[in-house]
C-alpha cells in the first residue's frame, strides 16, 4: 500500500508542477495588428503572463509552459500601441 500511496503523490505533483503560466492561442494572436490599442491587445489574448519595460517600450508576453514544451509569443508597445508583430508560423 505504502508504494500504491507514494506513487499517487508522484502523479499528483507532477500534474500541479506540470504546468505553468496562460494559454497561449496563436490563432488570437494572429489577428493582433500593429496599431491596436493596449486594451484591445488584451481583450484578444487575455491577460498577459509577464509585461516588461525597456526604454520607452513594453513587451507584452504570453508563456505557456510545461514539462514537456514551451510556447510563447510576444508584443512590442510603445505609447500603449502595438508597434511589434511576430510572423507566426500556421504550423502553430
Amino acid at each position: 500500500m505504502n508504494r500504491v500511496r507514494r506513487l499517487l503523490v508522484i502523479v499528483l505533483l507532477t500534474g500541479l508542477v506540470g504546468c505553468a503560466g496562460v494559454p497561449v492561442d496563436f490563432g488570437k494572436a494572429r489577428t493582433v495588428e500593429v496599431g491596436m490599442t493596449a486594451s484591445k491587445l488584451e481583450s484578444i489574448m487575455g491577460k498577459p503572463y509577464m509585461v516588461r519595460a525597456i526604454g520607452d517600450r513594453e513587451i507584452w508576453a504570453w508563456v505557456q509552459a510545461s514539462a514537456f514544451s514551451t510556447q510563447s509569443v510576444s508584443f512590442e508597445l510603445r505609447k500603449g500601441v502595438v508597434s511589434v508583430v511576430p510572423t507566426i508560423p500556421s504550423s502553430f
